[in-house]
């Protein structure tokens, strides 16, 4: 017999209403200890208070860097600013907007592509660019450790090469420059210069109440401690912050609850949310993964 025929198919559970039994983390204990794994696990209904099981092979007390789930947050963030009219639909769909002296530090491949694609397509990884993690990573791995203190200090790692417009190939790069593109239009609209993760604190972090969100590791984080590059890792509109898995999970409740009660807000998520959003089954789903750990976030807004 197949070990998974007895399940209830996928469609089956849409009107279904999640519950957590006993039984269920029990299995889940199971699982952990049989695979050998190192976990930090929350789980919970958005109406209901959040399940952080308290078996000893749970570490959710522990930060964690939750690697590409970042572009969830760089996503909603986004929509947020054409709700505070900081950015408007139209931007969306013009070639996208950034500091010049962000653009003097781009490699020329991609400055010259930048003429050419729209905000959108960079927020759906269909703008063309690469990536900048190989360089970065390489750098800490060979002891030279970057000093990051803003969005901008990852540009001397990107890439000078570009791929077909138009065409999904997955770019850092692109998310990187959506934030700045936030942080660009964030100055123009209110006349102030204001950093990316100072605007992702004010509209997103604060509201949410995640106290463990932070750009690099705090003491207590947790690692492979057989990866030398896994340590030093920082936060960016592309991934990589640290929180804790109850943290994380309080983010995809508030995005739950705020896409019910604010129609327009749902709208804008089925319209340009399709880098985290799958809209045939109404989930937002990220993985995020380096060679030596992986997170996802996976939060239903029809449950």
């Amino acid at each position: 017999m197949n070990a998974y025929e007895h399940l209830i198919p996928w469609e089956e559970y849409e009107d279904i209403t999640p519950t957590i039994n006993q039984a269920d983390l029990l299995n889940i204990q199971h699982y952990i200890r049989s695979a050998q794994l190192s976990v930090s696990l929350t789980l919970g209904d958005a109406s209901k208070k959040l399940v952080t099981p308290k078996f000893p092979e749970n570490l959710s007390q522990y930060p964690f860097a939750i690697q590409s789930i970042g572009k969830v947050f760089t996503g909603i963030l986004t929509l947020l600013m054409i709700q505070e009219g900081v950015l408007t639909k139209e931007d969306l769909q013009h070639p996208v907007q950034l500091d010049t002296v962000v653009i003097k530090q781009l490699p020329p491949a991609v400055r010259e592509q930048l003429n050419k694609v729209t905000l959108y397509q960079l927020m759906t990884h269909k703008a063309g660019l690469g990536d900048y993690l190989g360089k970065y990573f390489q750098a800490i791995s060979t002891g030279n450790i970057p000093v990051i203190k803003q969005v901008t200090d990852f540009l001397p790692f990107v890439e000078n090469k570009t791929f077909p417009i138009g065409k999904e190939h997955y770019s850092n790069v692109g998310i990187l420059l959506v934030g700045l593109a936030i942080e660009h239009a964030y100055e123009k609209k209110f006349n102030k210069s204001v950093s990316y993760n100072d605007i992702l604190q004010q509209y997103i972090i604060q509201k949410v109440g995640m106290p463990s969100f932070s750009l690099s590791k705090p003491k207590n984080g947790k690692y492979n401690l057989e990866d030398p590059v896994a340590p030093h890792l920082v936060g960016s509109p592309a991934g990589g912050y640290w929180t804790t898995a109850e943290d994380l999970a309080k983010f995809g409740q508030w995005v739950y609850k705020k896409s019910i009660s604010d129609s327009a807000f749902k709208t804008l998520i089925n319209k340009y949310g399709q880098e985290f959003y799958h809209s045939d089954n109404q989930t937002i789903v990220h993985f995020g993964a380096i060679p030596s750990s992986s997170a996802v976030l996976s939060v239903s807004l029809k449950t």
